[in-house]
Order: C-alpha cells, then structure tokens, then sequence
C-alpha cells in the first residue's frame, strides 16, 4: 500500500544512541530485517538511500514517527510530501 509521508521537523537531534544504535540507518536495518536499499524508495527518485529518515504519514491521526531509508536530497525537503510504499516504514513511536 502507498501512502504519502512527510519528514519530521526536529528530528536531527534525535540520536539513535538512545535505541543502542550508531545511526538510525542500523536501527532500521536490525528491526525490519531487510536489504538496505541502493536507491531512495520514494516513488520517482533515483538518488541513493543513505540514512534512516524519520517521517510521519500526512493524515495519520495518531500523529506515529517511522523510520526510512532516504536520500539526502529529500531527508533535507520538510515541506514537500513524498509517496511511498508503507512496507519501508518502521514505526518508532
């Protein structure tokens, strides 16, 4: 199922550390059990997925934070909403 995300404003200072992770890109890695990506899952984007993002779901209710593989161009647009596949996502919170 495709759903459309957003990213989280803040959250760069959010530090996996806290889970008992380097990076946020591990935390996802360990908890999904899935092949990292070579490219950003976003549908239309062809750069290459480089971190764990945190994102939201544009008209979640319940206002849940997941955890995504991401490029760096779209991890830096707090704006824009971005399609993609919900399977990518890791609830966090």
């Amino acid at each position: 199922m495709f759903v459309e995300v957003r990213n989280v404003h803040g959250s760069s200072t959010a530090l996996a550390s806290y889970h008992g992770y380097q990076s946020w890109k591990d935390f996802w890695l360990d908890k999904t059990n899935y092949k990292w990506p070579d490219y950003c899952p976003i549908v239309g984007c062809s750069e290459k997925a480089t971190l764990g993002a945190h994102v939201y779901i544009v008209g979640d209710p319940y206002n849940r934070v997941f955890i995504m593989p991401m490029c760096d161009e779209h991890n830096q647009d707090y704006y824009g909403t971005f399609k993609v596949d919900s399977a990518w996502l890791y609830r966090l919170r």
